[in-house]
């Protein structure tokens, strides 16, 4: 129950931060940090740790939203499904080559549902504001492309190095 608590904490934590502070960023606001941490914990711990990070994720993400409730945690959790339909299924292994093209995937994914959803959403009135496929929209997907690639690659290699020294000083004798 207590790991629970901490998720949702975590998952608070990670949402004011990418509110209140990417947006000031410039070109740095396009880094999808949630996206990210939410693919990252799949590759990590698995599909059920995830699962509850995208639900918190996306709760607090629709509270900073002019979307309808529920609209970021069906994002995720779709985006979630098909990332660990793919890592259980064609990516076997967890490489640098399988975060990348993970991570890149789902961005794509999340970027063209939160259009198609803004869209349908403007459609049938629930919102008055929608998402347009223009130059700008490419332009921030390319970017968010990068970061969010350069960023997986970091924590990849981060990790890495990390857990090759943590195990080397468990396999001393004392």
């Amino acid at each position: 129950m207590i790991k629970y608590l901490y998720y949702i904490i975590i998952s608070f934590l990670l949402v004011i931060i990418v509110q209140s502070i990417f947006p000031a960023l410039g070109f740095l606001s396009n880094l999808n940090i949630l996206l990210i941490f939410v693919i990252f914990i799949l590759i990590v711990w698995g599909f059920n740790v995830s699962f509850i990070f995208a639900l918190f994720i996306g709760l607090f993400l629709n509270i900073y939203s002019f979307l309808p409730i529920g609209t970021f945690i069906l994002i995720y959790l779709i985006i979630l499904f098909g990332a660990n339909f793919l890592y259980k299924n064609v990516f076997i292994n967890f490489s640098l080559f399988t975060s990348l093209i993970l991570i890149l995937m789902s961005t794509i994914v999340y970027e063209f549902l939160l259009l198609i959803f803004s869209l349908i959403f403007h459609l049938i009135g629930l919102t008055a504001i929608y998402f347009t496929l223009d130059k700008i929209f490419l332009s921030n997907l390319g970017w968010q492309l990068i970061l969010n690639a350069v960023l997986m690659s970091l924590i990849f290699i981060f990790g890495q190095i990390s857990t090759r020294k943590l195990n080397l000083v468990f396999l001393i004798k004392r």
